[in-house]
């Protein structure tokens, strides 16, 4: 008999099932490996009251040096939905929402990378295959020790740039004329 799971992504390691990520870990992956063209991300931006950003357009770049992963997320995307009590035809309220948008980001994807590497200690971004490809000496030096000491230590920085570019439905966007 089989079993069919419909869910977030399974975590796989040397050909066995770890387990499965949860639906932020599964937007996570699918953003740094490109995998999604759009998202929705929802934040709080007052108490108990929250913006719904839709980005559009998801640029990562992944690169290595000194046994350093730098992760640079160059997005943008519409706010579709606000709660709050901002008026979004001011420029000001834009930028304060990219900001505060571009931390919640960095914050939730650092987050999220760690808790992979400590639940599945699964290097499902690739990051040795890069290490391999890119810096072959480093490789070379940490190919042996990747999963019992490296993977678990080594540095990742991750940056992310967003621009509001549209209101989407919500009145009082960026481009509105007037």
């Amino acid at each position: 008999k089989s079993m069919y799971k419909l869910s977030n992504l399974a975590v796989f390691k040397d050909g066995k099932l770890q387990g499965y990520l949860t639906e932020d870990e599964s937007i996570t992956y699918n953003v740094i490996k490109k995998k999604t063209p759009t998202t929705l991300i929802t934040y709080e931006c007052e108490k108990e009251k929250y913006i719904t950003v839709e980005i559009t357009n998801i640029k990562p770049e992944i690169t290595t040096k000194n046994k350093k992963i730098d992760i640079k997320l160059d997005m943008s995307g519409n706010v579709n939905e606000t709660m709050c009590n901002i008026s979004l035809k001011k420029e000001k309220n834009n930028k304060k929402i990219e900001k505060e948008l571009e931390n919640y980001l960095t914050n939730e994807i650092e987050k999220n990378i760690n808790n992979i590497r400590k639940k599945y200690n699964s290097d499902i971004f690739g990051f040795l295959d890069l290490i391999y490809k890119t810096d072959y000496n480093t490789y070379k030096e940490i190919k042996d020790t990747w999963y019992e000491s490296t993977y678990q230590n080594i540095d990742i920085n991750i940056s992310t740039n967003i621009e509001i570019i549209g209101k989407g439905n919500v009145v009082g966007g960026k481009n509105e004329k007037n």
